[in-house]
């Protein structure tokens, strides 16, 4: 609403635009609108169809995100690339992840060759306090010893 004001393009979207026949051919979806009114309401009802589509999609990521486990052999590079993928991906269908559960999943989900410096670095701050960043730092001094 406040972009439409700012660019006095609040009329067309209450109003009425007539399209131009170029603008027509500009999408399918709304070639055949006869007004901004109409094919403004016609994107909003293709998002919210987009909506459903892309909470389904989240679903599946959040799912695929917490069975995720370090494999033996496998770097924590690697293993902190491929969270991070999965973070980014929630982000663009709609998701929010909680700094808390990144840190709670990467604890959780190393190898056991981690739960050592896990332990102590649970033992000194509290999980909720911890920032994701900082939480990769150690184990990956720890790593490269």
């Amino acid at each position: 609403m406040t972009i439409f004001k700012s660019h006095n393009l609040l009329g067309y979207a209450e109003n009425g635009y007539e399209l131009p026949s170029y603008e027509k051919q500009m999408d399918g979806k709304i070639a055949n609108q006869e007004t901004f009114n109409k094919a403004w309401d016609m994107l909003k009802q293709e998002y919210k169809g987009d909506y459903q589509v892309m909470a389904m999609k989240l679903q599946g990521i959040r799912l695929d995100f917490e069975n995720a486990r370090m494999s033996n052999g496998e770097s924590l590079f690697d293993y902190l690339t491929r969270l991070l993928a999965w973070v980014s991906q929630m982000k663009m269908h709609g998701g929010d992840l909680l700094n808390k559960i990144m840190v709670e999943k990467l604890y959780i989900s190393l190898t056991p060759t981690y739960v050592t410096i896990v332990s102590f670095i649970e033992g000194t701050k509290k999980i909720s306090e911890i920032d994701p960043t900082e939480s990769t730092t150690t184990p990956k001094g720890f790593e490269q010893r």
